[in-house]
């Protein structure tokens, strides 16, 4: 099963799950009450308090614990339970300026180590993480607006996470890697600078979930002195990091500027002053978006040519669901086929998506192209479409054609580089 997590310094995010916050518990002992994980007899308690900033995640063990804990909330969703370990195939992500120093490290951290077996929510988990696919954050949530960025000149993506605050610079939507860099200005800065400055001026200790209250626009029952200090320091804190990247000689007054990650939320309530520094500002809300990207991704093209580490690359695990009827039908089908159910599958592949097609029946695209054609129905999305719902929505043939994988592939071989 593929399972993509964003290891995010504040927060790990993943496709079908709340995020959560990256800190944890440890315990002799069974604690009471809390989201409480059991792994090699030791228990491991979900908390707000976040793990102090790791610029190499794989110094401890924390972090693969926290993974265990997103494993299990998406097996859990997609209801995956099974006799036997679940294969899992792991797909992470870096910052761009770290990626090509840490990527083989970061990637062997989650592998070799067996059969893992964890308990959560009384239900026990094995697993085996026998692939890992890692790739650079940034370009990975530009994905989600591909369509738009191939056909600019010039774009520059700001990830804004916990710590770190990276940038990449795309042209024609492959990416130069001479412009590439992570600044030490996360929220996690912005945080520590509005604890500060209402503790000095209003004698109050805010915690996270209340300056996150605040900057989403939620009721967070504080009064109006606060708040104001919570808003003027997020604008300083926007301000500040553009002002920045505009000493970095990058221009943000010309091309898109596509704002990402967590930060990008707390951006919303400036947009107009944002846009006296940015001619072309793009937002991807969409906290989960690096993970979601390279899940739509992998599972388009198999991988997008990221750190593959897979053993066998011929071989699969599949679980059909026994309770949908026409995966039960495919079950029959493959096991009438004894010995030549691979044979089966290539000839069945290859039919579906067009490449060979033997038997005189038009393929898939050839039936598309005659119903249009006799419907008349229009290719063209209607004004209006947004960005976010192609990446969601769009049929294969228009997500990512081949001249767009091969530039996000060009740019990820840069990477590894």
């Amino acid at each position: 099963m593929l399972i993509s997590i964003d290891h995010g310094n504040k927060q790990v995010k993943t496709i079908h799950h709340a995020p959560f916050t990256s800190g944890l518990v440890c315990s002799e002992v069974q604690p009471f009450g809390g989201e409480t994980l059991t792994y090699q007899g030791r228990y491991y308690t979900l908390t707000d308090q976040r793990i102090p900033y790791r610029r190499d995640k794989t110094e401890d063990e924390r972090f693969f614990v926290l993974t265990l804990f997103a494993i299990a909330y998406e097996l859990e969703a997609a209801s995956f339970y099974g006799a036997g370990p679940v294969r899992v195939q792991l797909a992470v992500g870096l910052p761009p300026a770290h990626y090509g120093a840490q990527q083989k490290r970061f990637a062997e951290y989650f592998l070799n180590r067996g059969t893992v077996s964890f308990t959560l929510h009384d239900k026990q988990y094995e697993i085996l993480i026998d692939e890992v696919s890692c790739y650079p954050q940034s370009y990975a949530a530009a994905i989600t607006v591909f369509q738009t960025l191939q056909s600019s000149p010039r774009a520059l993506i700001i990830d804004i996470g916990g710590f770190t605050a990276d940038y990449l610079l795309l042209r024609n939507g492959e990416g130069d890697l001479s412009v590439c860099d992570s600044l030490e200005n996360g929220v996690i800065l912005l945080y520590n600078r509005i604890k500060s400055r209402v503790a000095a001026e209003q004698d109050l200790l805010l915690d996270e979930t209340e300056i996150d209250a605040i900057l989403l626009g939620r009721d967070s029952g504080q009064p109006d002195a606060v708040l104001q200090i919570v808003r003027h320091q997020a604008r300083e804190f926007v301000s500040d990091l553009l002002s920045s990247l505009r000493e970095r000689m990058l221009e943000l007054k010309s091309g898109k500027v596509i704002f990402t990650g967590g930060g990008a939320l707390f951006c919303s309530s400036s947009r107009s002053k944002r846009r006296t520094r940015c001619a072309r500002p793009v937002f991807i809300e969409d906290i989960a978006a690096n993970g979601r990207a390279i899940n739509c991704s992998i599972r388009r093209n198999g991988s997008v040519d990221t750190m593959d580490t897979k053993k066998d690359p011929g071989k699969f695990t599949i679980r059909f669901c026994m309770s949908d009827p026409r995966q039960k039908k495919a079950v029959a089908e493959l096991n009438a086929q004894g010995r030549l159910k691979a044979q089966f599958l290539t000839n069945a592949i290859l039919h579906y998506v067009g490449i060979e097609n033997g038997s005189g029946i038009p393929s898939r695209a050839e039936l598309e192209a005659i119903v249009r054609s006799i419907l008349k129905i229009p290719t063209v999305k209607p004004d209006g479409w947004s960005a976010s719902r192609k990446c969601a929505n769009a049929a294969p043939d228009t997500f990512l054609t081949e001249e767009n994988l091969n530039t996000i592939a060009g740019t990820l071989k840069a990477f590894r580089r």
